[in-house]
Formats: structure tokens, C-alpha cells, sequence
């Protein structure tokens, strides 16, 4: 009988990340969806539209500080809107904005985990390129 020889840990490590690698490559998609672009939008009055959106005080008033100080932390939102949870308010105001073409979104601040800095974008098509 002919026996092969052992592999060593290294050795079945490199066919096992070869075999999780062609399994991605098979079953990526050939073509990626093409990515949405947006712009960080910004002013005093807050367009009628976006205010129509907002249900409720705290919806409401999210959307006026976001729109008026982009790039407000969470700290500061929290204060200013008198919550802890602004995080939730803005996830449930987000599905609605998406519809219309704008998104709440966050960026992370370097070396905080859970410190955000917020910003009103709108969705950029490819003719304002």
C-alpha cells in the first residue's frame, strides 16, 4: 500500500484557504451592483419635503440638526434632541429618506467605537457627476 505522507498543520491551513478561495470566485457575482453616490447636503431651512418624512418631534427636530450642523457627533445629537436611543430614532427616519433618495449617514471618528459623526446626504445621479 502507498500510504501519502502526513500534511503538516500549515500544509492543510494553505488547502483549506485555497478551497474557501475558489469557492468565493465561483460564486461572486461576475458584475457588482453598481454603488449609489451621495453628497453631503447642508443649509438653514430645511427643504419641505424631507420635513414631510419626519413623524413626531424627535424625527423632526433629528432632521433640522442633521441638515443644519453636518457632521454633528452622536454625543451632541443625543443632547440636543434629549435622548439616548438616537441611534434607533435615525435607523427608523433612514428607511423613510431612502425612498426619496436621501440617507442619515455616519461616519466613524478615528479610535472611538461608538462615536459617530452624522451628516444629511442626498443621492447623487450620474448626470450631477
Amino acid at each position: 500500500m502507498s500510504h501519502s505522507p502526513r500534511k503538516t498543520g500549515k500544509e492543510k491551513g494553505r488547502a483549506q484557504s485555497a478551497k474557501i478561495c475558489a469557492a468565493l470566485l465561483i460564486s461572486a457575482p461576475t458584475q457588482k451592483p453598481e454603488q449609489l453616490d451621495y453628497k453631503t447636503i447642508s443649509g438653514d431651512t430645511l427643504p419641505s419635503c424631507l420635513l414631510k418624512v419626519a413623524k413626531g418631534h424627535i424625527e423632526c427636530e433629528m432632521l433640522r440638526i442633521v441638515y443644519q450642523h453636518p457632521f454633528i457627533n452622536t454625543f451632541q445629537m443625543q443632547d440636543k434632541l434629549g435622548v439616548s436611543n438616537a441611534a434607533q430614532h435615525s435607523r427608523q427616519l433612514n428607511k423613510k429618506l431612502f425612498k426619496l433618495g436621501y440617507q442619515i449617514a455616519k461616519f466613524p471618528l478615528k479610535g472611538h467605537n461608538r462615536f459617530w459623526l452624522w451628516a444629511l446626504q442626498k443621492e447623487v445621479s450620474s448626470n450631477d457627476r
